[in-house]
């Protein structure tokens, strides 16, 4: 599946708990995450077993957020916090 396109059910999503913020993905996507990984110093994102999410710094997360539109179609931005 292609740039644009979503891949499985559901959209990419945020959450946050007491160690910061979270993107969910529908599916695995690895242009998605070879891109975000070129993109996003290792220092400021890793992936949690825990939450099956990439925690990702604050200071990166309008970039990370403009590659998940480009990405997937149907992302829209949305945090409760």
């Amino acid at each position: 599946m292609g740039m644009g396109q979503a891949m499985g059910k559901g959209k990419p999503h945020w959450t946050m708990d007491e160690w910061g913020e979270f993107l969910h993905l529908p599916d695995y996507n690895e242009d998605f995450n070879r891109e975000m990984k070129d993109m996003v110093p290792d220092t400021e994102r890793r992936w949690d077993k825990r939450e099956r999410a990439w925690w990702i710094s604050d200071a990166w997360l309008d970039e990370v957020d403009s590659l998940l539109r480009r990405y997937y179609d149907e992302y829209v931005m949305v945090r409760s916090w």
